[in-house]
């Protein structure tokens, strides 16, 4: 559930299923490659991550997003998280990658600076720009707080 849900976030309801499934084949492919120099988690991220990235290469994300709720996990969610889910996609890749592992997978700065091959304070720079354009589209569609 958590690497289905990082993916969600990174690449939207339409090409989540394609991506769980990329994701998990690969860690089986490449399972004898791991080499305890961090946590299987994350490991695990890293190659959702990589797979997330490749997906958009292929299929990018359309610039403006009609977000369409089809999993009945999802129908229960409230107006507002759904508008996030929606905003995070949108987020350039350097921003929404970071966001997600830090604020909705809740990895470690230190976790997600492992998972995204960069420096703890690159992760902290991208987390605190990517929360401000969260924070300008929100409040574009009506969200005041």
């Amino acid at each position: 559930p958590l690497v289905r849900s990082f993916l969600y976030r990174m690449v939207g309801v339409n090409l989540l299923n394609d991506a769980v499934q990329e994701c998990f084949l690969r860690v089986w492919k490449y399972r004898s490659s791991f080499k305890n120099q961090s946590s299987v988690k994350t490991w695990i991220f890293s190659i959702a991550r990589n797979t997330a990235v490749d997906l958009l290469k292929k299929n990018p994300l359309p610039l403006e997003f009609n977000h369409e709720v089809k999993s009945e996990e999802l129908t229960e969610k409230s107006d507002l998280q759904i508008d996030l889910s929606e905003l995070v996609l949108l987020l350039p890749m350097e921003y929404r990658e970071v966001i997600v592992s830090v604020l909705f997978e809740e990895l470690t700065l230190a976790e997600t600076s492992k998972v995204l091959s960069i420096p703890e304070g690159t992760v902290k720079s991208r987390l605190f720009r990517g929360k401000e354009l969260l924070k300008d589209h929100l409040q574009k569609r009506g969200y005041d707080e």
